[in-house]
């Protein structure tokens, strides 16, 4: 126990030198062991160790590397479960990229976190990779940015369609929806995957690989959320709209996957409404229309007829629910301060 903690320590040391944000550094690793078990701990090490050794080929991304390394241990299941075969191949894929010499400019906290996710399906489903490292180097020359980390990953694991839904949100999604995504590149049809919750038309599964899953952020659920966007896409003739009204900011759609496909109509009404207004809603306006619909429809049980109402007939209840809602979270935080 104690050699194991000594041996965290100078690793994690080791990397602290090589961190140029040493403040950031310090903010998330200093105190690992209040974050992560022992066992977690040892694998951030075996990373460190690994892109420690290989500084010298990447000094222009390494710290965030090393940080995305962080939220990858605490989020990502395919990190938690690596074996140690699967550590391998991903650092042998980090290996290919290396030897073409070209991480010398900095890279951003977004494109490195998916360039580790890359190496992470490549660990657990080498037997999809269909491209070289030198395949991906024209995408990796200059500054490397989200939509070059997509591409990559086409060049590498794409020969048929690309589920832009899951390969956008690569970084977010959990083991069964990587299991998924390994599925659909093998060639096999949506609709023939095992023990699958859900079912998407004919009509409905081709927009389940519509680009549009290229401007939608998805943080959880990811899987479940793309079905349910899909649903709604597929039956609507305006897509404008999509990226604000599925924002991963709205409460509503969190955790209700099983309501949300029972209310699937429901929320297709909803959106077809809001597409017929213009100029179209900001953000800020768009989650406070969804939000006031799913309060009354989910807390206050109101059987809401939407093709009686317009956005204009309600947009004063839409002000006063969100009001209140202000003086609620208000009188919540006093509370919080006060007993704490």
């Amino acid at each position: 126990m104690m050699e194991s903690n000594a041996h965290i320590r100078s690793v994690i040391e080791d990397a602290r030198k090589l961190a140029v944000d040493k403040e950031k550094f310090n903010y998330l690793f200093e105190d690992m062991d209040s974050f992560f078990e022992e066992e977690f701990q040892m694998r951030i090490c075996e990373w460190f160790t690994f892109f420690n050794q290989n500084h010298k080929n990447i000094p222009g991304i390494y710290d965030q590397l090393i940080f995305a390394l962080f939220e990858t241990c605490a989020d990502n299941e395919l990190f938690r479960t690596q074996t140690a075969q699967e550590r391998e191949l991903s650092f042998e894929l980090f290996r290919n990229f290396f030897s073409l010499q070209i991480f010398k400019e900095p890279i951003e906290y977004i494109p490195a976190l998916y360039l580790v996710s890359i190496s992470l399906f490549y660990g657990r489903f080498p037997h999809v990779k269909k491209g070289s490292a030198n395949s991906g180097i024209d995408l990796l020359k200059g500054k490397l940015t989200l939509k070059k980390m997509e591409a990559l990953f086409a060049t590498l694991f794409i020969t048929h369609e690309t589920p832009h839904f899951l390969t956008h949100n690569l970084p977010s999604l959990n083991l069964k929806e990587f299991e998924f995504l390994d599925f659909l590149l093998r060639g096999n049809a949506l609709r023939n995957f095992p023990n699958s919750p859900f079912q998407l038309s004919p009509e409905e599964a081709l927009f389940f690989y519509s680009t549009l899953g290229q401007e939608i952020e998805i943080h959880k659920q990811v899987l479940e959320r793309s079905v349910f966007i899909t649903k709604i896409i597929a039956h609507n003739k305006s897509l404008e709209n999509a990226p604000s009204f599925f924002s991963r900011f709205s409460k509503t759609f969190d955790g209700k996957f099983d309501l949300m496909i029972r209310d699937v109509e429901f929320w297709s009404t909803a959106y077809n409404k809001i597409s017929e207004l213009h100029p179209p809603l900001d953000l800020h306006a768009m989650i406070n229309y969804i939000d006031y619909l799913g309060s009354e429809k989910y807390v206050n049980g109101v059987d809401f007829n939407l093709d009686a109402i317009t956005y204009e007939s309600i947009e004063p209840k839409i002000q006063l629910w969100k009001e209140a809602e202000m003086v609620a979270h208000r009188e919540m935080t006093k509370r919080y301060r006060l007993n704490n």
